[in-house]
């Protein structure tokens, strides 16, 4: 990943660029809701095999772009939901500087949150600490951390494979103006049994009823064997 494509998310631009377009490719809230919780339902059941399509992390088809995600089997239809973006969830008010450093992975969300997709050094710590706050029992997933940490990206290299949540890869889809997917935020409710497989915890210490996580899903058909790109400009509300 370049400069050029980290600084992409930080630029003033992403607010507005796709607000007028990016509405007639945005899923319905009810539809990016709903996929949502099926993806984190597989997660619940260990149920991988009825969502019709598996994912895995290789080196990427573009030059020097590193690992990317590819469509291993199955295929994916127009408006499919695939994957999370995993991390920390921090509000536009919020320290997030040092975080930031040589980080390709802080996502900004078009309202100002923003999104620690890092699996290393601070922001490891934080995300653990904030997954444990004022519990021994951990109320989100932890498994993407250790998939990354391990370079176990085939999750058939990962020992108890079963227990990781193979959707929260979000953050591994590369950059490409040729792009077949695309990102759109989602508020999911905290009371929901379900949350405690999402990938993303609240930096904040104040409880909410919400969660913010993001979604990435297919513009178009894809087929078996395509790599996924998305765009960092296609940011889209529900």
């Amino acid at each position: 990943m370049t400069w050029k494509d980290y600084s992409r998310r930080f630029l003033p631009a992403l607010i507005s660029n796709f607000k007028s377009s990016a509405s007639q490719n945005a899923l319905s809230e009810q539809s990016a809701l709903q996929q949502a919780k099926q993806l984190l339902q597989f997660v619940l059941t260990d149920d991988f095999s009825s969502n019709g399509f598996k994912l895995t992390i290789r080196n990427s088809t573009m030059k020097n772009a590193g690992r990317g995600v590819f469509l291993s089997e199955g295929s994916l239809s127009k408006g499919t939901v695939f994957a999370f973006y995993p991390g920390a969830v921090y509000y536009p008010f919020e320290p997030i500087f040092f975080q930031s450093i040589r980080n390709p992975y802080v996502f900004r969300c078009i309202d100002g949150v923003f999104i620690d997709g890092n699996h290393a050094g601070l922001s490891r710590y934080i995300y653990r600490s904030c997954a444990f706050r004022n519990s021994h029992i951990p109320f989100c997933d932890l498994s993407w951390l250790e998939i990354a940490q391990s370079n176990a990206w085939s999750f058939n290299d990962c020992k108890d494979s079963k227990k990781y949540n193979r959707f929260a890869i979000g953050q591994v889809v590369n950059n490409s103006e040729d792009a077949n997917a695309a990102y759109q935020e989602v508020d999911l409710n905290r009371d929901d049994p379900l949350s405690a497989f999402l990938p993303n915890v609240q930096y904040s210490s104040v409880p909410e009823k919400t969660i913010r996580t993001v979604i990435l899903f297919a513009t178009r058909d894809i087929n078996e064997g395509e790599e996924l790109f998305t765009t960092y400009f296609t940011t889209i509300e529900s």
